[in-house]
């Protein structure tokens, strides 16, 4: 593992690399993230605002159908154009990522998962 040294060379510790939050103010909320400014605080005392990106844990499947791998093109809104990509989305409440995988794969592509591997 990798250290950090103070400008006086002191080597520092994992506790002492730490940030806590202090304040959290939400400054967007979409159905997909949430924008958060966090005012944090470094165990050496220094301070600032930053930001921050929170979003529900999502499951993508990287599935094989004779050889060759199972993708999907969607429009991608701030990109402006179309993607391919693996099928994949968000863990709903209550699921786990592997039934929101099957999910997923099955609402995406209309091929059902056999064995899945994490």
């Amino acid at each position: 593992m990798r250290t950090q040294s103070t400008a006086e060379g002191e080597r520092m510790n994992e506790n002492q690399l730490k940030w806590r939050i202090t304040d959290t103010k939400r400054l967007l909320h979409t159905p997909v993230f949430d924008v958060n400014e966090q005012h944090e605080v470094a165990a050496t005392g220094i301070e600032g605002d930053y930001v921050a990106m929170e979003a529900p844990d999502w499951a993508m499947v990287v599935a094989e159908y004779q050889g060759s791998f199972v993708l999907v093109r969607q429009w991608r809104h701030s990109a402006e154009c179309l993607s391919l990509e693996f099928p994949g989305g968000v863990v709903d409440g209550g699921e786990d990522a592997a039934t929101a995988a099957r999910r997923e794969l099955k609402e995406e592509t209309g091929f059902e998962a056999g064995k899945l591997t994490h």
